[in-house]
Order: structure tokens, then sequence, then C-alpha cells
């Protein structure tokens, strides 16, 4: 049957309700996952904290010279960080509250972010020694280079480097966290930052974008590329 103007009009119009559609039952789906999973991780936080405040009252009693004891409570500091992190994902993503921002170096938020977290002996990590001043809610930004670090920590998986480089330009500050992974599969690039897509075999789909979003908020950009794999952040400057 040959088109014409009035079948296009119609074809048109109904391939973007079919889209506005989709788009209303993927935000319908992504709420009722965010309220339950909200839920889930508030119930969580409780018996964590027990958890890891009976392992650490453990350590205290017990001999610190013993090797297998110390390689236990390692793997139990381990799960416990990994669990944590992951409701911290949840959180972040399903709360969005307003910024509390503050004039504030860069340099000073990823060294924070860095003392936060335990770097393992095997990876290599350079941080910038340059500065640069933004207008920012610090604690959010510390949780998306937190994130960023840690996510490049688990894609090395071994030996390896995680460079954080810093450049200022006239309006922008960029900031590239560059690692020696294996870097993304090309086909999972597109989606990196969509909700509940993950790569890894553990983990929420949540941690990237609730970084997506904490780096918007600020009026910024994130992106990612490969070769070798470089999480971008672009956010306005202190001029």
């Amino acid at each position: 049957q040959q088109l014409n103007k009035d079948n296009i009009y119609e074809y048109k119009n109904y391939a973007d309700l079919i889209v506005k559609e989709e788009e209303k039952l993927k935000t319908e789906k992504l709420r009722a996952i965010g309220e339950l999973a909200s839920r889930m991780a508030h119930d969580l936080r409780n018996p964590l904290s027990v958890i890891k405040n009976v392992s650490d009252l453990i350590r205290i009693q017990y001999p610190q010279d013993d090797p297998k004891l110390q390689d236990h409570f390692a793997k139990l500091d381990n799960s416990i960080s990994r669990i944590s992190h992951q409701i911290d994902d949840v959180l972040d993503f399903v709360r969005t509250t307003p910024l509390e921002k503050t004039i504030t170096s860069i340099k000073e938020i990823i060294t924070k972010s860095v003392s936060d977290m335990g770097i393992p002996k095997d990876i290599n990590l350079e941080l910038p020694q340059n500065d640069e001043k933004v207008d920012c809610d610090e604690q959010k930004l510390r949780t998306v280079f937190s994130n960023l670090i840690l996510n490049a920590i688990q894609a090395i998986d071994g030996k390896g480097t995680i460079s954080v480089k810093l450049t200022g330009y006239t309006k922008y500050v960029t900031i590239d966290i560059v690692d020696t992974g294996p870097g993304i599969p090309d086909d999972a690039l597109p989606d990196i930052f969509e909700p509940l897509f993950t790569t890894k075999q553990q983990g929420t789909g949540l941690g990237l974008p609730s970084c997506k979003n904490i780096i918007e908020q600020h009026g910024g950009t994130i992106s990612v590329k490969n070769k070798p794999t470089t999480f971008t952040i672009i956010l306005p400057r202190i001029l």
C-alpha cells in the first residue's frame, strides 16, 4: 500500500504513542523497584551494623598475630564493605536530596574519597598534583569518586594502575579516571548509565546511574570510553 501524508502522520503519531507508553512503563517499574529496594536497604542496615560491631569485638579479643584469623577477618571485612556499598548504591539512587553546595577543592574531595576506602596493595593509585575549585555538594561528589574508583579496582581485579587527572579550562573543570583493566564490552557502553544495567556478577546496577544523577544535579556531564577505560566528568569551574 502506497503511503500518503495522512498515513505517514498516523504512523508517526502511533510510534510516538508507543515510545511514550514504554517510557511510562519503565518509569513506573523503576519507581516500584526503587521503593522496594529502599525498604530492603534500610532493613539491611541494622543487622549489617551488628555484624560489623561483633566482628570488631572478636578482633580485639583474639590474638592479632594469627595469620589464619586475620585472613578470615579480611574476608569478613570485604563482604561487609561490599554489602554496605550496594546498600549505598540503592539509597543514593532512590533519594534525590537538594545539594548543599560550598566552594571546595576537587583535589581535597578526591583525597578524602580515597582515604575512606581500602586500596589493595597491588593497585597503584595516581592522584592529581594540581587543583581546581568547584561549587558543589562535597559529600555527594565523594560518593561519585568513591564509586568510580571502586569500580576501577574491581575491573582491574589484580595488579594495575588507576590514574585520576584534573584539567581546568575557561569555564569547566574535567576529571578523568583512567584504569588499566580489560575495559567495558563495546556493546555495553551505550547502556552503562542505565538503571539496573550491570556488567558485574555482583552489583545493583544503580551505582553509575546514581553518579550520573549527582553530576547532572551539579550542572555537569559524565561519559565513558574504552582503550583505556576512562570515565570523564565535566563540572562548572569557579572562575
